[in-house]
């Protein structure tokens, strides 16, 4: 191993650490290393780091915010008209 390789690999090994400590993010981490957030990934599942790392509220809270969102969106979306022959009455 060169001494490039060995200084990378080091550097690697700091990052995940850091991650997995949660002292800083996962973006950082890729940010940090010089990765596009794909590849990040990939490293973290070598050293089994999941990508995303919520707790069963911090899921429910995501899943509400979506729902709204998209409840939201919804009633925002022109309406396309409808031929009068074509509508229930």
């Amino acid at each position: 191993m060169s001494v490039k390789e060995w200084n990378q690999e080091a550097k690697e090994q700091a990052v995940i650490q850091q991650v997995r400590k949660g002292l800083i993010s996962r973006a950082k981490g890729a940010e940090l290393l010089g990765m596009d957030r794909w590849a990040f990934l990939e490293l973290l599942s070598k050293y089994d780091i999941p990508y995303f790392d919520l707790s069963e509220e911090d899921l429910r809270n995501e899943l509400e915010v979506l729902k709204k969102i998209t409840r939201d969106s919804k009633s925002r979306a022109p309406r396309e008209e409808v031929p009068s022959e074509l509508e229930d009455g």
